[in-house]
């Protein structure tokens, strides 16, 4: 969960990625319930709450990318 974000500032840093594209990191915030069950009970079952968080999470993180790609292309255009 935690290697996406991490990725996209490294390609940001790197200058594969427009900055703009750093916004794309804020849906990590997402998975706070998911990581709060990896760390308090892994051994129970997935909680409904933390597989909601991650399919936003996936589906948010996605869309910022193409919002800030698209972004960075009119900024520089």
């Amino acid at each position: 969960g935690l290697a996406a974000p991490l990725s996209i500032v490294a390609a940001v840093v790197m200058g594969v990625l427009p900055t703009p594209c750093l916004a794309a990191v804020l849906p990590s915030l997402l998975l706070v319930k998911p990581l709060r069950w990896v760390f308090d009970d892994p051994e129970q079952p997935v909680p409904t709450p933390a597989l909601g968080a991650n399919v936003a999470w996936n589906l948010a993180t996605n869309t910022m990318i193409a919002v800030t790609l698209v972004v960075a292309i009119y900024l520089k255009g």
